[in-house]
């Protein structure tokens, strides 16, 4: 059985990774295939013909392009969510509710991403010269105010969540909480386990949205201090700064992506027959230049996601002293949720933003033999 477990999570994590490539060159391939068959073009001057002026055909422009695209993804998404995950065993969804779920994350992502297009097309209108400046302030503040609202406003659209009634396993995060230099937190348990057989747990939002989500697959199978340790490890996140510092790690390549796209847009719009990117029907080519770059700055990104992980790993077993939770915890995560163990190393560069299950035990039996050797 053992080895089935091994098997399984090599070969389910192997599809994941093909399936990453493919969703981008996917993506790319269905945005810049958009443009060149020239149904971007008809789909704007149809927009223009029913708006009352420029900003009006944005808007219209974008939800019939959006629809398009949604179409076309639809059958690798599904494959990808779905399919995959009840071959593997991995979901309790039913496909009615697979469906619902997939159409309310595609209906907020479309409003999101309206919101964030509508302002671009102002920018560039109204600061030609700096629009690259003001979009991104607005995409940074904005991505700030989503990080805020997700845990109250968007998340309880997929998950009921509750307060957690275990009083004595609340009170002992509340305890841990204070000791990590974190204020009074809600603990609430989700109901993940209508979707999947996975568990996690995670340390949410920004001021006083912050909370903690408990998913209950997790307290049916892991002990209080499996528990602690793994909310150990979130806070410390927080104990270290590390969310703010992959804001402005974020901000930073937010900048960088807008200023490439301002300084190289006149080259690659001309390739297309493209005049200026105030031409909506050129949307679909910056969209295609995002996409690429988050593919290639992502390797980065993982990087120094790796470095804070590891931080907390440390940080979190230094706190509890549960070095010995915290290697059983990652061997019952790794099984339910079909982790890679032990990847190869160019897989852990393009994929992992976080240690691979093996390094962050080695790291934990580091600190129990230290600890021994101490006594």
């Amino acid at each position: 059985m053992a080895f089935k477990v091994a098997s399984s999570s090599k070969d389910y994590s192997r599809l994941i990774y093909i399936l990453e490539i493919l969703g981008i060159c996917y993506t790319v391939s269905i945005l810049l295939l958009f443009v060149a068959s020239g149904w971007s073009q008809r789909f704007a001057l149809y927009a223009r013909s029913l708006a009352v002026n420029t900003y009006a055909a944005v808007p219209l422009y974008f939800l019939g392009a959006y629809l398009v695209y949604w179409a076309f993804e639809f059958p690798l998404v599904c494959y990808r969510s779905f399919i995959l995950e009840h071959r593997f065993s991995l979901s309790t969804q039913r496909p009615l509710s697979w469906f619902s779920d997939h159409l309310k994350s595609s209906l907020i992502f479309c409003l999101i991403a309206l919101v964030y297009t509508q302002v671009f097309y102002l920018s560039y209108n109204f600061f030609p010269a700096s629009w690259w400046l003001t979009f991104s302030l607005f995409w940074i503040f904005f991505g700030i105010i989503l990080t805020k609202i997700t845990p109250v406003a968007i998340l309880p659209l997929f998950f009921a969540h509750t307060r957690c009634c275990d009083e004595n396993l609340t009170g002992k995060i509340g305890e841990l909480a204070r000791g990590m230099g974190i204020g009074p937190l809600e603990v609430f348990e989700i109901n993940f386990s209508k979707v999947t057989h996975k568990a996690n747990a995670a340390f949410l939002g920004l001021g006083k949205t912050r909370r903690v989500l408990l998913a209950d697959t997790l307290q049916e199978r892991y002990s209080q201090e499996e528990i602690l340790v793994i909310l150990a490890h979130e806070f410390a996140h927080h104990k270290l700064g590390h969310m703010r510092k992959m804001i402005i790690l974020g901000a930073i390549l937010i900048l960088a992506f807008s200023y490439l796209v301002f300084i190289g847009n006149s080259y690659v719009l001309a390739f297309f027959g493209f005049a200026s990117l105030g031409d909506v029907a050129a949307l679909p080519i910056i969209l295609a230049w995002l996409a690429l770059f988050n593919f290639l700055t992502q390797p980065f990104t993982n990087f120094i996601s790796r470095r804070m992980e590891r931080h907390a790993d440390s940080v979190a077993i230094e706190a509890t002293g549960l070095a010995q939770a915290f290697i059983s915890m990652l061997g019952k995560l790794s099984t339910q949720n079909l982790s890679d163990k032990n990847p190869h190393p160019l897989v852990k560069f393009l994929f992992f933003d976080h240690p691979p299950i093996d390094e962050r035990i080695t790291l934990a039996r580091a600190f129990l033999k230290t600890a021994s050797l101490s006594v």
